[in-house]
């Protein structure tokens, strides 16, 4: 068996997580946002120049 390493205090050993925090799985988010995704995979294609840019996201132009 290895030897438990110090904490960053230097003082004690880190503590060991117990079995009552292995049953619970700490991935995904409760609700992911959708519309968010949708968002970003929208711009990633625009990026990659997979589709076109929406016009709604340009500023519209202004007179000098």
């Amino acid at each position: 068996m290895s030897k438990r390493q110090p904490d960053q205090a230097g003082s004690e050993p880190d503590q060991i997580r117990g079995p009552e925090e292995r049953r619970i799985h700490g991935g995904m988010p409760d609700k992911p946002d959708d519309e968010a995704l949708a968002k970003r995979t929208e711009q990633e294609r625009v990026d990659a120049g997979v589709d076109d840019y929406d016009p709604e996201d340009v500023p519209p132009a202004t007179e000098s």
